[in-house]
């Protein structure tokens, strides 16, 4: 069954959801200019990180948009500098899922 059809399964979009209108907002941002999409971005992601786990796909998505840019030389910085938003959201979660003793470690 879909998440939207069965109960136990809608963690998936209470995650997924808001990870991705964060991917899209970076998008945007990178693409069209859009200025409010650099903080609307690490924020939608982690709305969908308190949703839970799944939300990571999305900061993968994030990270691998911004590392497949066009080989330009100096654009490695540049694509460097664009993913670190999503990796500073990541390095936040995995801290603070660490720090509450987050997965089957924690019990």
């Amino acid at each position: 069954m879909q998440p939207y059809g069965w109960i136990a399964s809608r963690h998936m979009l209470v995650a997924g959801v808001p990870a991705m209108f964060g991917v899209l907002a970076h998008v945007r941002a990178r693409e069209e200019g859009w200025r409010p999409g650099r903080w609307v971005a690490p924020l939608a992601v982690g709305v969908g990180l308190l949703g839970g786990e799944a939300a990571l796909g999305g900061l993968a998505l994030w990270i691998a948009y911004d590392l497949a840019g066009p080989s330009t030389p100096g654009a490695w910085r540049a694509r460097l500098l664009a993913a670190l938003p999503a990796v500073a959201v990541a390095a936040a979660y995995l801290a603070l899922y660490t720090w509450f003793g987050g997965g089957t470690a924690g019990i």
